[in-house]
């Protein structure tokens, strides 16, 4: 059975930094594509010491 659709893309990479984390998401086509990046500490303490950049674009040319 093929349905002949395309399959939804994503890449994902996570890095421990030791005393930070870093996650990284990118969706490169499709109705969906984005990306986001985020870096930030481990410590609970400090739990509100990050960065994070996104962004995401829609294609608006369906009228769901």
């Amino acid at each position: 059975m093929e349905n002949k659709d395309f399959t939804y893309t994503s890449i994902d990479i996570y890095r421990d930094l030791h005393c930070w984390e870093m996650n990284f998401n990118y969706i490169p086509f499709g109705l969906r594509q984005s990306y986001n990046f985020e870096i930030k500490v481990k410590s609970s303490i400090l739990q509100d010491l990050k960065l994070t950049r996104k962004r995401e674009w829609y294609d608006n040319s369906f009228n769901l």
